[in-house]
């Protein structure tokens, strides 16, 4: 893999020294043992489902000849139930589970969650759950060191009654803001916690709303990289005019590609050229409110002949706004090997076009699930993860992959940055009282270009293959932590002479303000830190806000709290 690739890697973990087992591989009964030093933990953890024979494999070798690095050093850096849940997860089989192993497993992980040490502090959650919701969601809030008080399917949305510190609605429950029929944003305490962001449908998972924020932000900013977030893209039916000139001038071999602006899981999407009987949506077809997305349809990269997309998974956290992305994700690959050129038979052959699993499985007979973690496995199946995905690109097209990982996150952070709803005047509580957990999908052209498709406002969390329970059990119990559901560790790991000492040097430099809880916000951002596994810091960092003032400093975005976080970062630059 790439050096920057590596760094980048580096820089996301705070990953402890901790054993790694490894089941039975192969039909082996030798038990592997490794030691992992936070200092490679991430990029074991980008590629450990890749790595089933690793022990002949030269990168998987120097992997573990390094581990011994600074172990004594390292082992403070998470607490013992960070360390045992961690030890916890590598035990996992790599193998697919049936229904029954699912129940088991979930059965498990309530029962591991019992044994792990005690958290220091444990917050009461409360989950609701919706169409494309999964038990992990609360299994992994155990796991973290919550008491879990609510979990169940429910269109009410979060209680009412403020029995709880945390509470997330997975999945569109309804109501005004999608956050269900009760009225609990209304009765919100200052230290209460909620996800979704309200109506996050509307300001991010919404195509057409994305495609206009976008617009508006390279007018506000005057900074057209907004507008090559996404393909080249027209709404319906406000500018059928421009797109209709667009799709006479291009070449017989350009496509299209339709999307109802609320549409999910591919329903109503199709293809068309400027030859096509149906091409541009009109009355006979339309969507909700006779609105459509049309992009330009990439002329994409191929693994192994087959077009792909990424599912990444961003946790986004107001005031002051923060962004991160977790280093793995889930690599889509369509079951009909790609096929240029145009022609109704090629244009209507969705299980050659669409990548999205919702589709794949119950629609495209030659759709091969993820049954095994295994290298081999991995890539013979149209389900990959990040670490194969890196692993192939180089090898096949030399791509500067850790370049790639920079870019793909720079889309992420333009889309969410180009609304403008993310001021405190916009909620009745402007204090740090929401996060989302959002599901971007980004596409790669022939160059290996990345482009934003759309952002899922609220991606699956449902598990049914092993690379599904692998990198949500991690992925998710990690967000548990950086939320603080086990409380935080501000006693060990040398937190007072690494954390307390930058922020009282920063707030003795800027005189922090304790009424307006300055020194809050910042031991938040410090805790999220120490906590945020393989999560990475897409936003704010040293680069972005030193590059893009006019981004960070705009009346857009939430005014003091993030001009307190941005100086905060340029007084220390280690905050990457």
């Amino acid at each position: 893999m790439s050096k920057l690739y590596r760094q980048r890697q580096q820089r996301g973990s705070v990953i402890p020294c901790m054993c790694f087992i490894g089941g039975a591989i192969l039909g082996s009964l030798v038990t592997i043992v490794f030691c992992i030093s936070h200092k490679v933990a991430d990029r074991i953890a980008a590629v450990k489902g890749s790595r089933p024979d690793g022990s002949r494999n030269k990168l998987w070798n120097r992997l573990k000849r390094t581990t011994a690095i600074n172990h004594q050093v390292q082992e403070s850096r998470l607490d013992g139930r960070g360390k045992a849940l961690l030890h916890f997860q590598h035990q996992l089989e790599p193998t697919m589970p049936t229904a029954d192993e699912l129940k088991t497993l979930q059965k498990t992980l309530i029962a591991k969650s019992q044994g792990l040490p005690d958290p220091f502090l444990q917050k009461k959650v409360a989950v609701v759950r919706g169409e494309g919701s999964g038990w992990i969601i609360g299994s992994t809030a155990l796991l973290a060191g919550s008491k879990l008080v609510l979990d169940k399917v429910d269109k009410v949305g979060c209680p009412v009654d403020g029995e709880w510190d945390i509470c997330w609605v997975d999945g569109y429950a309804g109501g005004k803001l999608g956050m269900g029929s009760g009225n609990a944003l209304s009765h919100l305490k200052p230290s209460q916690i909620v996800a979704p962001l309200p109506d996050a449908y509307n300001i991010l998972g919404e195509k057409r709303n994305l495609l206009r924020a976008l617009q508006r932000a390279a007018k506000h900013f005057n900074d057209e990289s907004f507008l090559r977030v996404m393909p080249a893209s027209y709404e319906l039916p406000r500018q059928r005019i421009e797109l209709v000139g667009a799709v006479k001038k291009e070449n017989d071999e350009f496509k299209w590609i339709a999307k109802p602006s609320y549409g999910s899981t591919a329903r109503g999407l199709y293809l068309f050229d400027k030859n096509s009987k149906v091409g541009i949506p009109d009355a006979s077809r339309k969507g909700k409110d006779g609105s459509w997305i049309i992009q330009q349809y990439l002329n994409p990269l191929l693994l192994k002949g087959h077009k792909f997309d990424l599912r990444m998974h961003t946790f986004v956290r107001l005031n002051p706004l923060r962004i991160y992305v977790h280093n793995d994700a889930v690599v889509r690959l369509a079951s009909v090997p790609y096929q240029t050129g145009t022609g109704s038979k090629l244009l209507d052959d969705k299980c050659m076009h669409i990548t999205n699993q919702a589709y794949q499985t119950p629609k495209c007979p030659l759709y091969k699930k993820n049954v095994d973690l295994r290298q081999k496995a991995v890539q013979n199946s149209h389900l990959w993860n990040m670490g194969t995905l890196m692993e192939y690109l180089e090898k096949n097209y030399g791509t500067n992959t850790g370049a790639l990982i920079e870019q793909m996150e720079l889309l992420i952070v333009k889309s969410v940055l180009s609304s403008d709803k993310w001021r405190p005047s916009k909620y009745s509580n402007p204090t740090d009282n929401y996060f989302s957990f959002l599901g971007p999908d980004i596409a790669l052209d022939k160059d290996s270009v990345p482009y934003l498709l759309e952002i899922n406002a609220y991606p699956t969390t449902a598990v049914s293959s092993p690379l599904g329970v692998q990198l949500k059990m991690s992925m998710l119990s990690e967000m548990w932590r950086m939320l603080g559901v086990g409380g935080y560790d501000r006693q060990g790991r040398g937190y007072s002479e690494n954390v307390k000492s930058r922020i009282d040097a920063f707030c003795q430099n800027r005189k922090c303000k304790t009424s307006s809880g300055e020194q809050k916000i910042l031991y938040q951002f410090e805790d999220e830190k120490q906590y945020k596994g393989s999560w990475r810091l897409a936003y704010p960092t040293k680069e972005i806000v030193t590059k893009n003032m006019l981004w960070t400093n705009s009346e857009w975005l939430p005014g003091h709290h993030n001009k307190l976080l941005h100086d905060y970062i340029l007084f220390d630059g280690n905050h990457h």
